[in-house]
């Protein structure tokens, strides 16, 4: 406290705090109750007692505002620049934690004082791990353990050295352990070698968090001479204890620390950590032990190794590896040339070429790694072994020549492609200037998707799809005219309806592939209609429709499938009226209770449909009406019909669905289901003029809605019809 408050009004805190320590008293009792603490504290304890009843209550809901309130407190105290306001908060805090106070309040404060306490709680919390519940005396311990105040420290190892239940001693060396206490070494190396291996666990486990000359050198004895039942632990402690060291920069030591597991007498699992740890605190003057692991028998120690020296920073280290390569046998030079391809420092390129000289895993790994070391001086070796080898080392080429990152990779492929003669070599340079996306070839690529083989063809057409821009449209559908097998057009297909969705301009699209149309192949013809789907207007349906006549059947069938997908001209205005109920009865019974709308003669009250009007889809969202469950409704529209004719009612309806043609039921499905437009479907003949159009749709629970509309016998969408709604 500073001179700000007068020191005779902190004796009764100090008094009550000594009292707490030696267990005369409770720490909230009566008599404390009735001590008057400084001023500051004071206050704040005159707002613990008024909060308490809510933080000690007995439900969980109860205590939620009581605690928030109390939150904000302790977050204002313990700001920066607050001590004084944080000291005298944590006075009153430890002031009200006393058994006399409900328990979750007791460890509502707790937990605050966790966070806040320092030196001026250490006593009252020391009293608190004598508490006759068992997790108050786990908080105390806690708030212990993270109080930075050295007394808290202090307070600790005395607690432990008096303790006696070993659930209690290992509870106490872990808060000792989580404070890295250097002091409590001398303590935790003697508790290391209690019988019971609760505590003795705990304590190694701690003189590996504190980490210090004193605590290692303990562990290196126990590394030798502990017993077996705690090896694992004596590991786990000492590994822990190289991180900590190697994190404070003593690179050395830790070295050192780590080295001392790496034997063929432990466990691989220790032997991959200890590796791991002694790459980092080495750096490149671990290579040489990490080669002898690539260059071993065992996979797991050999993987191990070479991410660690896939990880090494510095051209040393690939110097060092670049010396080693040829001194390793084949498996263990492969993964080297892997590790140096991974690495990308491209000082390692001449070597890894030199490798194409041998065989098997070796060469592999070489043309693999030139993706991530070549440059475009290696673009005509890659292409040449393009064409030769295995088919994984043709296909490890093409990634390569394909992903290579250098600058000057794009201009060697054309450089290359423009003097290469036709041929295999030639073809690879094509492939790869394709999986480069370089528009600059683009005449070569349109030139080779003609080419005899059609897995090549397909490639370069797909090729071309990604790269094209609009500019591009009327060469690709020129191709399209060119082009044969169901592969080779299934690509151009994707590649120009990839385009043409690019482009999105309708008026732009749909005239240049209606031209198209009278100079391509049926198969071709095909793959234009199901492009010009995704462009739905007039023009490609009359388009669509025309084809339905042609002597190819591939197009025909087409268009028909074309003309079924594409959607029915729908009822996009309707009156209502409803809901309608009867007692105890569900959407199957209401679906045949004659209601008015279904008697010409009764008089019906017609409303809009408001937020229930069909949206853009056809959709009636009737559940939009706030209608409830249990019920039915009525829909009506005029549909006027330019001429007499043959049309396809299709609807959905959730649930069931009766419908009325000028008077006379065409459909009825008593049905439970969800809306599926389409789903039913009714041949009809609309009259020339007005027909009236009435639809019933029950309604069990949940969603309610209807899609309704008109589509042609041959699956197009209705013409030459409008839809008036009733009053």
């Amino acid at each position: 406290m500073t001179g700000n408050v007068p020191f005779r009004l902190m004796i009764p805190a100090l008094t009550a705090v000594a009292c707490a320590f030696a267990g005369c008293a409770s720490t909230s009792g009566p008599d404390a109750s009735a001590t008057r603490l400084e001023p500051a504290a004071q206050a704040y304890l005159d707002t613990i007692d008024a909060l308490m009843p809510g933080m000690g209550a007995a439900s969980i809901m109860d205590r939620k505002d009581s605690q928030l309130a109390f939150e904000r407190i302790c977050f204002k105290a313990g700001a920066p620049g607050n001590e004084e306001l944080r000291a005298a908060l944590c006075r009153a805090i430890i002031h009200r934690t006393g058994t006399d106070q409900p328990k979750p309040g007791r460890v509502w404060l707790l937990r605050k004082v966790e966070t806040l306490g320092r030196g001026e709680v250490v006593p009252a919390l020391v009293a608190l791990c004598y508490d006759p519940d068992g997790e108050i005396r786990d908080l105390a311990r806690r708030a212990l353990q993270n109080n930075p105040a050295p007394a808290a420290a202090a307070a600790l190892r005395t607690e432990l050295g008096k303790a006696r239940d070993p659930a209690w001693q290992a509870a106490l060396i872990g808060a000792l352990g989580a404070r890295r206490d250097a002091a409590s070494v001398p303590l935790l190396a003697k508790l290391a070698g209690e019988s019971d291996p609760l505590v003795a666990g705990a304590a190694v486990w701690a003189l590996g968090k504190v980490a210090d000359d004193a605590a290692a050198k303990v562990l290196e004895t126990l590394l030798e001479t502990g017993p077996a039942s705690l090896r694992g632990e004596i590991v786990d402690a000492w590994l822990r204890a190289a991180q900590v060291v190697l994190a404070r920069g003593d690179r050395a030591r830790a070295a050192r620390m780590y080295a001392r597991l790496d034997s063929d007498v432990e466990p691989e699992n220790v032997r991959l950590a200890a590796i791991e740890g002694l790459a980092a605190a080495q750096g490149s003057a671990a290579v040489p032990r990490l080669l002898k692991l690539v260059d071993g028998t065992s996979p797991r120690m050999q993987a191990a190794a070479a991410g660690c020296l896939r990880r090494l920073d510095g051209s040393d280290t690939t110097t060092l590896l670049i010396a080693a390569v040829d001194t390793l046998a084949p498996a263990g030079r492969a993964v080297l040339v892997e590790v140096l391809g991974d690495r990308g420092d491209r000082a390692a390129a001449k070597t890894v070429c030199d490798q194409l000289s041998t065989d098997g895993p070796v060469r592999l790994a070489a043309l693999e790694a030139l993706e991530h070391l070549g440059d475009g001086s290696h673009v005509d070796l890659l292409a040449e072994w393009a064409t030769k080898g295995t088919d994984e080392e043709k296909a490890a080429a093409r990634r390569s020549l394909a992903g290579m990152g250098a600058g000057d990779v794009d201009e060697a492929v054309l450089t290359a492609l423009a003097r290469a003669e036709e041929g295999p070599i030639r073809q690879e340079l094509i492939r790869a200037a394709g999986a480069r996306r370089l528009r600059k070839a683009m005449p070569e690529l349109l030139q080779a998707a003609t080419a005899p083989d059609e897995d090549f063809r397909v490639m370069v057409i797909q090729a071309l799809g990604e790269m094209a821009v609009p500019e591009d449209l009327a060469s690709l559908i020129d191709l399209l005219a060119r082009l044969e097998g169901p592969a080779t057009l299934q690509a151009a297909e994707g590649a120009i309806g990839g385009l043409c969705r690019r482009i999105g301009d309708q008026s732009v699209v749909v005239p240049s592939l209606a031209e198209a149309m009278g100079r391509v192949g049926p198969q071709a013809q095909a793959s234009i209609l199901r492009i010009l789907e995704g462009f739905r207007n007039d023009e490609v349906l009359a388009l669509v429709r025309r084809s339905l006549d042609s002597e190819h059947q591939t197009v025909a069938e087409t268009a028909r499938t074309v003309l079924a997908n594409w959607p029915p001209l729908h009822v996009e205005k309707w009156s209502f009226a409803g809901p309608y109920r009867q007692e105890g009865k569900g959407p199957r019974e209401l679906f045949d209770v004659v209601f008015d709308p279904e008697n010409p003669e009764a008089a019906v009250e017609w409303q809009p449909l408001g937020k229930a009007r069909p949206g853009e889809d056809g959709h009636v969202r009737l559940n939009r009406l706030g209608a409830g469950d249990n019920c039915c409704g009525y829909l009506r529209t005029t549909v006027i019909s330019e001429r007499e004719q043959d049309v396809v009612l299709v609807a959905g309806s959730d649930d069931g669905i009766k419908i009325w043609l000028n008077g006379q039921v065409i459909h009825a499905n008593n049905a439970v289901r969800g809306v599926k437009c389409g789903e039913d479907r009714v041949d009809c003949r609309l009259m020339e003029g007005e027909n009236t159009l009435l639809v019933k749709v029950t309604q069990g629970g949940a969603d309610w809605a209807l899609c309704c509309g008109f589509k042609m016998p041959d699956g197009g969408p209705a013409t030459g019809l409008q839809f008036k709604a009733h009053d």
